[in-house]
């Protein structure tokens, strides 16, 4: 019962590192993009 309820622990949180790291991702990307749009505009 113990280590299946760490391995759960473990997932949970390794799915809740995934989505912050896929929000950091999708700000970064939005970043580069409206960098480009302003070198291309200047």
């Amino acid at each position: 019962g113990l280590d299946r309820r760490s391995s759960k622990f473990v997932s949970s949180y390794l799915v809740e590192l995934l989505a912050v790291a896929s929000i950091d991702f999708l700000v970064v990307c939005e970043w580069i993009i409206m960098l480009e749009q302003l070198a291309l505009m200047g």
